[in-house]
């Protein structure tokens, strides 16, 4: 993966950092001879030797602080020492370019907080007082949005080759691909949007492709259970039920996790709200004219009556589940029908969700399962098996209707008032807000902290280590040629991610985004919302565990970390925060450096091979070398 972007993933397990003597202690191979113990003596020579040239190792956190390590890999397979790749980032250096983030950080005014309601933020809620600017800003959200959204589908099919946002592709290896859930693939159905026409002409394909309608019923077959795990696994809108599936740490086993939907006890009290003010057919009739349904009539009073009472129906079902009392349920998949959902056969869960994953992962009934409250497994067993299939997806999409029909209208109400934002909402909001404003925002504050000089200054310094290391490798006469080879090997693949890469977005698209922003206003500030998002950000963490679900798992470790080193991309993350004193001092020579930016990357390098890094080689496959 040298020279390309490192798709972060979520559930990939990450194992545990150490901070290690750059030998190869722990790791070679088991002997009782005196052959083995020379070679152990010799491993303690080979680590004595490293570690005076690459300095003390510190004991650090293995996390980047917020935005400040990004995962983007720089340069190209050949370019550099030995193929390492440095290129510096040369993004928005023009005046024009300096002058548009100004305006951009300092400019955009309050109108919505954007981690209020995602979707409404990522629709365009929050934009510029100008006219003019709207279209500017649209586009702004659409390139950072669509850049991620181009690789999350992509990683879905481990059968494809992976389009990075880069431009360059990527080939995928025999390791499992974890897929990605994400609910901000919804906000492209409002990003690039036009009248109110095409608006309900977009939610109604989304629901017809889906094999839902509304008003209308349903006229394509399909199984409820089906449509239900499709919209939490592919599009993060889990309405009755969400579901996780993530390895079991020590052990070669999955477990899948289910918890709570969005329809659920908060619903249930805005619906209730809403039939005893005597405003729920109007609401309905609302959503009705907004869809524009092809059989335009009013609605009679008894359909309206027969929606509301399934509705009752089912929301009375899933929320009675939350108040039932019953603890967390831990059993084997095997066991689902058995001790959950007597109606629904194990494999139908078994083959459904294989085919939802879509060769992302499978799952089988050796795997466990995890019920927040197993009678909400219980409840959608009885709904899906006492209720018709066709009332169950007419109930899907009125559920989808009302938490999306204000995308078709904006005079439309959002989803029912009494729900509340939870925390994965939460996170999809703050990643949401920072692919939207990260990579402008980074552009400017790169470019006016860190000059050229200042990173060219940082870049040979890097790679004197890391030649440095190499070199010392190819001398050591005693290492075995095949061992030394793989480690050579190893040093020259492993990439160093600090500045993005020059092809995420240069000057002149930038300038162009940026031109139509407003002049500067003192109450606009995209940056406070930026920041007001990381607070957010560190909020969610203090919450209960089960919220690292809406994380990249980089994004989960300790704070205060400035260098990390990742096994299995064989990539060394080094902090913007390094690159300041006493650590890095711009223009004071390269003894004082290297002892301390260099002595650090030396450090964090020689992670490479400790006991867990001499399990994998260069690219990430499993080695059988001792070193």
């Amino acid at each position: 993966m040298n020279g390309q972007l490192a798709v972060p993933r979520r559930h990939e397990w990450q194992p545990q950092r150490m901070w290690s003597r750059m030998a190869g202690e722990g790791c070679e191979a088991p002997s009782t001879t005196s052959e083995g113990v020379d070679r152990r003596q010799r491993a303690v020579a080979l680590g004595h030797l490293l570690s005076s040239l690459l300095g003390v190792a510190l004991t650090l956190s293995a996390i980047t602080i917020g935005l400040s390590v990004l995962r983007h890999q720089r340069g190209s397979e050949g370019s550099g020492v030995f193929g390492m790749g440095r290129s510096s980032w040369n993004t928005c250096n023009s005046k024009l370019c300096m002058a548009h983030f100004r305006r951009l950080k300092d400019s955009l005014n309050r109108s919505t907080a954007p981690c209020g309601d995602f979707y409404r933020f990522a629709c365009g809620a929050w934009h510029p007082r100008a006219a003019k600017s709207e279209t500017a800003f649209r586009d702004l959200l659409a390139v950072a949005q669509q850049d991620a959204i181009r690789y999350l589908e992509a990683v879905n099919d481990a059968s494809n080759k992976m389009v990075l946002p880069t431009g360059k592709v990527l080939v995928p290896d025999s390791r499992p691909v974890l897929r990605i859930n994400r609910a901000e693939r919804a906000s492209q159905v409002c990003l690039h949007s036009g009248s109110s026409t095409r608006d309900a002409a977009l939610l109604t394909e989304f629901l017809a492709n889906r094999s839902l309608s509304w008003p209308e019923r349903t006229t394509a077959p399909a199984q409820p259970l089906d449509v239900l795990l499709h919209l939490d696994i592919n599009w993060n809108l889990g309405l009755w039920f969400w579901v996780r599936v993530s390895p079991i740490p020590g052990r070669n086993q999955r477990q899948v996790r289910v918890g709570f939907g969005i329809v659920s006890s908060d619903w249930k009290r805005a619906l209730d709200t809403m039939v005893t003010r005597g405003v729920y057919k109007a609401r309905v009739r609302r959503f009705r004219d907004a869809l524009r349904a092809r059989s335009f009539a009013a609605k009679s009073d008894k359909e309206v009556e027969e929606l509301r009472r399934y509705e009752s129906t089912i929301v009375g079902a899933l929320s009675g589940s939350v108040s039932g009392g019953q603890n967390e349920l831990a059993f084997p998949l095997k066991q689902m029908q058995n001790l959950a959902t007597p109606r629904l056969a194990t494999a139908q869960w078994v083959t459904l969700l294989n085919w939802q994953f879509n060769k992302a992962l499978r799952v089988t009934e050796a795997n466990r399962v995890i019920a927040t409250n197993v009678k909400l497994l219980q409840a959608v067993d009885y709904l899906l098996s006492s209720l018709p299939a066709e009332v169950v997806l007419h109930q899907l999409a009125w559920s989808l209707v009302q938490m999306l029909g204000w995308m078709a209208d904006s005079a439309l109400p959002g989803r029912p008032t009494a729900y509340e934002m939870g925390d994965m909402r939460s996170a999809d909001c703050f990643w949401a807000t920072h692919r939207a404003f990260g990579v402008t925002l980074l552009s400017g504050y790169i470019n006016t902290t860190y000059p050229l000089h200042w990173r060219s200054s940082v870049d040979a310094l890097l790679m004197t280590i890391t030649q440095t290391a190499i070199n010392l490798f190819l001398k050591t006469s005693w290492i075995d040629a095949e061992s030394r080879a793989a480690a050579v090997d190893k040093l020259r693949r492993m990439n160093t991610s600090l500045w993005p890469s020059d092809s995420y977005l240069n000057a002149s698209e930038v300038a162009a985004k940026l031109e139509n922003f407003p002049e500067l206003r003192e109450d606009g500030a995209v940056l406070r919302y930026w920041l007001d998002a990381l607070s957010a950000r560190r909020a969610l963490l203090g919450r209960q565990w089960d919220v690292a679900d809406a994380f990249y798992p980089g994004d989960l470790q300790p704070p205060r970390a400035l260098f990390r080193y990742h096994y299995y991309l064989n990539e060394l993350a080094v902090s913007l925060h390094a690159l300041r004193s006493p650590l890095f001092v711009e223009g004071v020579g390269l003894a004082v450096n290297m002892g301390g930016l260099g002595a650090h990357y030396a450090a964090a390098m020689a992670r490479a091979f400790d006991p867990r890094g001499v399990l994998l080689d260069g690219r990430g496959s499993t080695s059988g070398l001792w070193w």
